[in-house]
């Protein structure tokens, strides 16, 4: 049976509980999970049933999330569909640097980061249509990468994500150093290891003929410019120092949506300073992943998003 790591999560805390769970079907992420006082609710990977369906089709279309948001009142980071090539370019001029994505994929499938000239425009864009006829380009935002998570439409969650690293040692590749750090026991396959492997193929597509290099002793290499967790990056709890108008916008957005649980993609140089007039947001998950909360890799305190997902789940029985 295929079971996501926020299933599982949700999965193992409901064990801790003594309460009953039932996995349904192969492939499915289902589970029935029943409380001590009876009372069951079906749970699709780690989405609670109150989940709008609404709110999900939203946000697997990148541009409509963005649209969403800003029809509530929010000033969003210029972003425009990839139509015609010209245009596309007009876009990059104007923006001088910006990110080449497809519309409608999750795990950052097909995302180039830091587009700059014609020529990487063209090589980005034939990138992102291996994995959709739908491209999205997006002015690059300058800050480090954090993810707020929401739950029963309130801020449960903060991160701060670091794009995956290895260290030379002055004979290995940065490709054998790959390999080597996707054999630590954190990386390894389970859906309750603490980190993901290294995703090899976009390291490839990132550093190109650089994967061949050799670092010297002690070198940082950083092998992607994204920090999803789920192509090896780590993160940092950080969730005490989350500038109190980002919980006012998220968790509007999340109420407005429907969506029980909301992973939000935010770019800031720092999030506990006001984001000002622009929220500098990425896109909207509306199945995050709560490993990096659980298990934040490089510190901060470990949240418990499977338990407080439960709590709120039966204590609702209609939401938003």
């Amino acid at each position: 049976m295929s079971i996501s790591p926020a299933q599982n999560l949700l999965i193992a805390e409901a064990h801790r509980r003594n309460w009953k769970v039932q996995e349904i079907g192969s492939f499915t992420q289902l589970a029935k999970i029943t409380d001590a006082t009876g009372r069951t609710l079906l749970f699709k990977g780690g989405r609670p049933p109150q989940t709008s369906a609404t709110g999900q089709v939203i946000t697997i279309n990148k541009l409509l999330s963005l649209e969403f948001v800003e029809s509530l009142g929010f000033q969003v980071p210029a972003s425009q569909m990839y139509e015609r090539h010209d245009e596309a370019l007009q876009f990059l001029r104007h923006h001088k640097r910006i990110v080449v994505k497809p519309n409608d994929t999750e795990k950052s499938q097909g995302v180039t980061v830091g587009v700059t000239d014609a020529a990487g425009l063209e090589k980005a864009v034939a990138f992102a249509s291996q994995f959709s006829a739908t491209i999205l380009l997006q002015k690059y935002l300058e800050g480090q990468h954090y993810r707020l998570l929401t739950v029963g439409g309130k801020l449960f969650a903060s991160a701060l994500r670091y794009p995956p690293e290895v260290v030379g040692d002055g004979v290995s590749t940065v490709r054998q150093l790959i390999e080597r750090e996707n054999q630590h026991p954190l990386r390894q396959a389970s859906t309750l290891s603490p980190l993901e492997k290294i995703d090899s193929k976009k390291a490839e597509h990132y550093l190109g003929e650089n994967i061949e290099a050799v670092p010297v002793k002690n070198e940082v290499r950083r092998v992607l410019n994204l920090a999803n967790i789920s192509s090896g990056g780590t993160a940092v709890d950080i969730t005490e120092t989350v500038h109190p108008n980002y919980a006012v916008a998220t968790e509007l957005i999340s109420r407005e949506l429907g969506l029980f649980t909301c992973g939000f993609d935010i770019i800031s140089p720092d999030i506990a300073l006001d984001p000002g007039a622009v929220l500098q947001l990425l896109e909207i998950n509306s199945k995050p992943g709560y490993r990096m909360h659980h298990f934040p890799a490089k510190g901060g305190t470990p949240r418990n998003v499977a338990a407080a997902v439960l709590d709120a789940a039966f204590a609702t029985e209609q939401w938003h």
